[in-house]
């Protein structure tokens, strides 16, 4: 984790645009929630502003600007090229999708699959060359799915839950608990309260996704087991060896300011190792958290390509 600020060769406009969207293969891609988009390479100080995003029906300020849409940044390994999906949610009605492909330079509608529902900002992951969303088809009775978005055919597909009922410690069913996707040893993890087994609401269930893909919503789930069984905080995803990062209220300032702390999380052994993170008091909860390892990828082979 870095404080963009104060990183010396972080572009100037990062302080703009600087709401994360996603980390692959060293590059980091923020947004400011309206068309602006970066794509950055800290380790050769390389970065690209995309063009605006093609014009559609529904593109108005409402849903340009108030968090109506969904993005997400991955590589597709078998046309190295890499790509970002952008889905906006007009009244949670007649969604539209476009990819941006680095290596056009270029926006291009792609709606085959997409399906109505509501989907989750935060809870998103990449998994091997496919991008997966938390969905919800009905708010009134929690009937999630996960959306999925094949980088290399470039098709959204629906994929059912497992079969776990979904509840509060109290047996009453579709409580405030939604579901979380995470990468686990390079499979899709699902992350679910299910009051049958669960005691209490801080625990979940960890279900694995198999990797055979039929012609429909159902996928084969394998249960692992119950993992965060006990409160530890909130939770930022799943990080390399399998650990989570955790966050958690530590003291206050002179100032009343309450600061937080991370730590790794192992969730079947529940060890927790703290993390050094310098304290500022200008920072009192950590909302952007994400596993960054450093790459040589150029972006100078792309146009339009600037360089701190």
């Amino acid at each position: 984790m870095s404080y963009m600020k104060d990183c010396p060769d972080c572009p100037d406009s990062v302080g703009k645009i600087n709401h994360y969207v996603e980390c692959c293969n060293g590059l980091v891609c923020f947004t400011d929630y309206s068309d602006s988009i970066l794509i950055w390479n800290p380790a050769t100080r390389e970065f690209k502003h995309l063009p605006q995003p093609l014009p559609t029906e529904d593109d108005h300020f409402f849903v340009r600007h108030i968090g109506f849409t969904r993005l997400s940044f991955g590589y597709d390994e078998h046309g190295n090229d890499y790509k970002l999906v952008r889905i906006a949610q007009p009244h949670r009605k007649n969604p539209s999708a476009q990819v941006f492909s680095l290596r056009r330079s270029s926006w291009r509608h792609v709606e085959k699959g997409l399906p109505r529902g509501k989907l989750s900002h935060s809870c998103k992951v990449n998994v091997n060359g496919v991008l997966y969303w938390m969905g919800c088809r009905s708010e009134e009775t929690n009937d999630y799915f996960v959306l999925s978005f094949d980088l290399r055919s470039e098709e959204f597909h629906e994929i059912n839950l497992p079969p776990v009922r979904m509840g509060n410690m109290d047996g009453d069913e579709y409580d405030d608990l939604e579901p979380d996707l995470i990468r686990w040893k390079d499979s899709l993890g699902l992350l679910v309260h299910d009051c049958e087994i669960c005691s209490h609401d801080c625990e979940r269930v960890l279900w694995l996704m198999g990797r055979e893909c039929g012609p429909g919503p159902e996928r084969s789930w394998t249960k692992l087991g119950k993992v965060l069984k006990k409160p530890i905080g909130l939770w930022f995803g799943a990080i390399r060896n399998d650990r989570f990062v955790m966050s958690r209220s530590r003291s206050s300032s002179h100032k009343g300011v309450c600061n937080y702390e991370l730590y790794l999380y192992e969730p079947f052994s529940q060890l927790e190792t703290t993390l050094p993170i310098r304290e500022r008091e200008d920072i009192c909860e950590f909302t952007q958290v994400f596993d960054y390892s450093e790459s040589l990828v150029s972006l100078s082979v792309y146009t339009g390509v600037e360089k701190k």
